[in-house]
């Protein structure tokens, strides 16, 4: 008899283990599904304030590539620094020795117009603050100064001629004329027109997939020209359309 009493009670605190057991797994469920449902409240949550980064982002790059640079007429008294620097090096292997030479120049000018033509300047006044050419093939480079360095002069276009006087007017030697002119002289036309017709032959004869960018050489609104760039390699073009600017007007 209290053997059976016994089992009946342990069957009771069996049932109501289980049953309690069975309450606490459920409530662990629904503790479970709540967090959960709140992991994916966050991660909605989260997608949302990315999609919004990622348009605002876009609406960034869309204005930046929309930027365009407003052209303003050239006025006398405009004034602009300039500076270029060039650097080349050459190798040349002779009887099983390479040599190696490096060349260079720079040019730093300040620029001033004095008048201006149909919407260009026509007569302007430069400084050479800097002209000269290097050289070095062993040891330490050598510089030599150009005879403009650290003078001024004024530059003038007349009836298709550049004209190159002093500050004051006068005729400065033959050596300082050619040199300013090679900064101011345009392309010969008869040249260019020569030049043209062989490279469209070399093209044609090649049956090239051409590339065009259309941009500007100079961020300078009032200085910008526009040009053309036509080349058979997507890599240039790509280079032409990151380096120099577009929609200038």
């Amino acid at each position: 008899m209290g053997t059976k009493t016994m089992l009946k009670r342990g069957g009771v605190l069996l049932l109501a283990a289980l049953f309690f057991t069975g309450c606490g797994d459920e409530g662990a469920d629904v503790k479970k599904d709540k967090s959960e449902k709140d992991d994916e409240d966050d991660g909605d949550e989260k997608k949302t304030k990315k999609k919004k980064k990622d348009d605002d982002d876009d609406e960034k790059k869309d204005a930046k590539s929309d930027s365009v640079f407003t052209k303003r007429d050239v006025t006398v008294g405009d004034k602009r620094t300039r500076t270029s620097i060039m650097a080349m090096t050459l190798e040349v292997e002779a009887a099983g020795q390479k040599k190696s030479m490096k060349q260079g120049e720079t040019k730093e000018k300040d620029e001033e117009v004095l008048e201006v033509k149909d919407g260009r300047p026509s007569k302007i006044k430069v400084t050479y603050k800097k002209k000269n050419k290097s050289m070095q093939e062993a040891g330490p480079p050598q510089t030599k100064a150009e005879p403009i360095e650290g003078k001024t002069y004024v530059v003038e276009e007349k009836d298709g001629e550049v004209i190159v006087t002093t500050e004051d007017g006068g005729k400065p030697p033959l050596a300082e004329v050619t040199a300013v002119k090679k900064d101011f002289q345009k392309f010969d036309p008869a040249k260019y027109e020569g030049l043209k017709k062989r490279i469209v032959a070399y093209l044609n004869e090649k049956k090239a997939t051409l590339y065009v960018k259309d941009v500007y050489a100079g961020y300078d609104p009032s200085y910008a020209v526009p040009y053309r760039f036509v080349g058979e390699y997507a890599t240039h073009a790509m280079f032409a359309h990151n380096m120099f600017p577009k929609d200038i007007e």
